[in-house]
């Protein structure tokens, strides 16, 4: 189920690990390895769910169109944070700068869990393929179920470390800030 809300479709979940991970092109039975894609990584996934995310916050909380329509919601991270009509309203009372800087760290906060969710669940489908029988009795296979699932969890790593130094950089300079105004 944790699955079907992350990915529309198998297509959707293997274009996931495509870009995340890259692919090599490999028959089962023996240990040669065809050239594949290069990956962009999760970073390069975050950066393209950011700025659809942004697009869509942006025109929620700047133009004029109705904030209560699926349009609006749908898109975000199923588990998480959502762009709920309540959050719209709330943002298009705040000053339009402010409202701005908000609005992309709050795109940027859902990208981030969507992506690093999506990640999840890919580890956990690469660990079941583990126990496929036909894929098991390949070290070959194996060996490369367990590299893809290093470099996923390393990748997950790196995002969470990088947004906890960020939130706390962050977080410092906005209080100083606050602190400078009164």
């Amino acid at each position: 189920a944790q699955l079907t809300q992350q990915f529309e479709s198998p297509d959707d979940l293997e274009e996931f690990v495509h870009q995340a991970l890259g692919d090599n092109a490999f028959q089962a039975d023996t240990a040669a390895v065809g050239e594949g894609r290069v990956p962009q990584g999760l970073q390069g996934l975050l950066e393209t769910a950011h700025y659809r995310d942004y697009n869509l916050i942006e025109r929620a909380v700047f133009d004029d169109f109705a904030p209560h329509g699926p349009e609006t919601y749908e898109p975000f991270y199923a588990g998480g944070s959502r762009l709920t009509p309540d959050l719209i309203s709330a943002l298009r009372q705040i000053d339009p700068g402010r409202r701005r800087v908000l609005s992309a760290r709050f795109a940027r906060e859902v990208a981030a869990a969507r992506v690093v969710d999506q990640a999840l669940q890919v580890l956990k489908s690469l660990a079941a393929a583990r126990t496929i029988p036909e894929l098991r009795s390949s070290d070959f296979v194996v060996s490369e179920i367990d590299r893809a699932m290093a470099d996923l969890k390393r990748q997950i790593e790196e995002l969470m470390f990088e947004r906890r130094v960020r939130q706390s950089l962050v977080t410092d300079l906005a209080q100083l800030i606050l602190a400078e105004a009164d």
